[in-house]
């Protein structure tokens, strides 16, 4: 027979699915909302109590992720990939996951941080990435510090996984802080280098770079993290 926990899950998700016909009140900064979802994500980040993003990947995921209770949304770029039936490596294009990422954003009214990935591309394609993602309602992204196409972390075999050099890199996140609208738009420069093989010593080079750049930025309060193979940091942003 179907266990009960099995039975809970679909009564979650025939409710989730029901209740997408049901209005919700929107945070893009539209006449009625309270507050806008940038600022959101950013007094999120900024709280000093351990806060949550739930994972999700389309519309219905992401109205799950609102009816359970959580405050905001990451969105995956492995579990949008997946989605899609694709690898996780910049297969699925960056237009085809702003489409996505729109559904998400209304059925969910939900802050939404997306898994950026290297922004695929160049400065300038992270930038004008950024100024899609203010337009469809997205809150943040989070940028890591590999070469375009990137190959997921998680991969095995040992290999050194190409990393941009850091200079390079800093342009990156510095071409969007400068492009985007919303002072709250969140920008988190993400280090890859440990779990990509090249040892602490390297990662700790380069969350010091990134971290003096976005401390010394005139933007609104962002992020650095660090992939520690499983542990995942993220250090905010002095005030």
């Amino acid at each position: 027979g179907i266990n009960a926990e099995y039975m809970g899950l679909l009564k979650m998700l025939g409710k989730a699915f029901l209740s997408l016909r049901a209005p919700l009140r929107f945070s893009r900064g539209f006449a009625g909302a309270t507050k806008r979802s940038t600022t959101k994500l950013r007094e999120m980040i900024r709280s000093p109590q351990l806060e949550f993003l739930m994972e999700a990947h389309n519309g219905l995921s992401a109205r799950v992720v609102a009816e359970t209770g959580f405050k905001g949304i990451w969105g995956s770029g492995l579990s949008i990939s997946a989605a899609m039936g694709v690898r996780d490596a910049n297969e699925a294009s960056w237009t085809q996951v702003l489409d996505v990422l729109e559904l998400m954003v209304d059925s969910s009214g939900l802050p939404i941080l997306l898994d950026g990935d290297t922004g695929y591309g160049n400065y300038n394609n992270a930038r004008r990435l950024v100024r899609k993602l203010e337009e469809r309602g997205v809150a943040g992204v989070c940028i890591e510090d590999k070469v375009f196409p990137k190959q997921n972390s998680l991969l095995e075999g040992g290999r050194k996984e190409n990393l941009a050099p850091i200079e390079e890199f800093c342009l990156k996140i510095k071409a969007c802080k400068d492009f985007q609208r919303d002072p709250d738009f969140q920008v988190v420069a993400r280090v890859e280098a440990f779990i990509a093989g090249w040892g602490l010593d390297e990662a700790l080079k380069r969350a010091e770079a990134y971290s003096c750049l976005l401390y010394t930025s005139d933007a609104a309060d962002d992020s650095l993290r660090v992939d520690l193979g499983g542990r995942r940091i993220i250090k905010k942003k002095k005030k």
